[in-house]
């Protein structure tokens, strides 16, 4: 029975990372459009790994800063009431192939791409939840009820019993928990 509950908690805590969890399983498209070079991939910008002082395009405006790069350019086009936006970083596109909800969203996915393709960021970036985010403390939290589900479960006995060919469990705490 105990080994049931483990298997059960070890598999929801596995089944939160279904996304890719870090840029190395990702594919770079480069392509050309009318002379332009068009860098692509399929990143997505979810608010809840940044806190509020790591968004991408907040870091892609401190670098252009401290580099002297000159005039981020972000064009966003409406498709199917999703956007998609790319940043024009001195005559190349960067620009995320998956469909935001918002402009604000898919501008901050256009940066993202920059960041990764030029390695100014961790590999792991955007794709976890940075420490200080929302999300990172309720995994945080979500991880530790499961852990203090499994010690209590070592610490209980559990019994089987029979009763009219149904087998019920009882927990009984012996340490007194």
């Amino acid at each position: 029975m105990k080994e049931h509950f483990s298997t059960i908690a070890d598999s929801k805590v596995n089944s939160r990372s279904c996304a890719p969890q870090s840029i190395e399983n990702i594919k770079i498209e480069e392509k050309e459009e009318n002379g332009v070079k068009i860098i692509e991939m399929p990143l997505h910008f979810i608010r809840g790994n940044y806190s509020n002082a790591n968004l991408p395009k907040m870091i892609l405006n401190n670098h252009a800063f401290k580099n002297g790069i000159k005039l981020l350019q972000y064009n966003c086009e409406m498709v199917d009431k999703f956007f998609v936006s790319d940043v024009n970083v001195d005559g190349i596109k960067y620009r995320s192939s998956i469909k935001e909800k918002s402009r604000r969203y898919a501008e901050q996915a256009a940066a993202l791409v920059y960041l990764h393709t030029k390695g100014l960021v961790e590999k792991y970036y955007g794709f976890i939840p940075s420490v200080g985010t929302r999300k990172h403390k309720n995994l945080v939290t979500y991880k530790a009820k499961i852990e203090n589900k499994k010690r209590i479960l070592d610490i209980c006995e559990i019994k089987e019993i029979q009763y009219k060919e149904l087998s019920i469990a009882i927990y009984i705490t012996c340490l007194g928990v």
